[in-house]
């Protein structure tokens, strides 16, 4: 009797050992999991709290280079370099600040390409372009090479570059005549809506750059919610986005290109 009722007392007290051990290892598992979802809330956090600056950045840095782009009429002809130099820089921190990968990056950044294009374009016609029909032969090829080094700064990012192949510069530079005054003509024809191009670029400029904004802070939004900031799809989500406007952009790029005749 003695030994059954002992038996039964050693029962039970391995049976508490064993309720006590997995007590034990279901605290350290519910300590894990809290230490866990904490730190991922930290990196959420963090990652969120860096997203809004660089959101509130990209804000700042496309409003001063607009600010530089409206010199433009109020720039005397011994500023010009000055001034392109100037737009050149504000470009530069904005390619630093966007990821030149990204496709709603790049929609920016052509646009911003294409707008410096026409306005290094525009302040050069005078010493450059009126020199492609000249007389003298060396003004004709310099005035061939100047654009050719232009078209090759903006062709890089597909900013509306006049894309000529390097056989065909070659071509047009052994053979000066008639060629050079063919391309002096779609110069003039391209410069004819400039006007046009110096008042819409921007405004694409900006509807790319609200869209990429909306975009983020929607990621955002979702990281505070989800905790997660690894699920988002931006790129859908960009879009989406982005197609709600689609006939917006689609009007106003279509006025650009009614406004210049660029053929080669």
């Amino acid at each position: 009797m003695n030994s059954y009722i002992q038996e039964i007392g050693n029962n039970i007290e391995s049976g508490t050992l064993l309720l006590s051990f997995l007590a034990f290892i279901l605290s350290v598992f519910t300590l894990y999991q809290s230490y866990m979802n904490s730190k991922k809330g930290r990196i959420t956090e963090f990652i969120s709290s860096n997203r809004v600056q660089w959101m509130q950045t990209l804000k700042k840095i496309i409003a001063e280079y607009f600010q530089t782009i409206n010199k433009f009429d109020g720039i005397s002809n011994e500023l010009y370099k000055n001034y392109l130099q100037e737009i050149q820089e504000k470009t530069n921190l904005l390619k630093l600040h966007l990821n030149y990968l990204g496709d709603a990056d790049k929609n920016i950044l052509n646009e911003v390409s294409a707008l410096n294009r026409i306005i290094e374009l525009n302040i050069i016609q005078d010493d450059i372009i009126k020199n492609l029909d000249s007389d003298d032969e060396d003004l004709s090829v310099n005035a061939i090479k100047s654009l050719r080094a232009l078209e090759s700064r903006y062709i890089v990012t597909k900013g509306d570059a006049l894309y000529v192949e390097e056989a065909q510069w070659k071509q047009l530079l052994d053979n000066i005549g008639d060629t050079q005054v063919n391309l002096k003509n779609i110069y003039f024809d391209e410069l004819q809506g400039v006007n046009e191009i110096l008042q819409f670029k921007p405004l694409l400029i900006t509807i790319y750059a609200e869209v990429y904004l909306k975009t983020e802070w929607e990621r955002v939004k979702y990281e505070i919610a989800e905790s997660n900031h690894k699920k988002f799809n931006f790129n859908e989500k960009y879009n989406n986005n982005l197609k709600e406007i689609q006939e917006q952009i689609t009007a106003i790029s279509k006025f650009i290109i009614n406004s210049k005749k660029l053929t080669i």
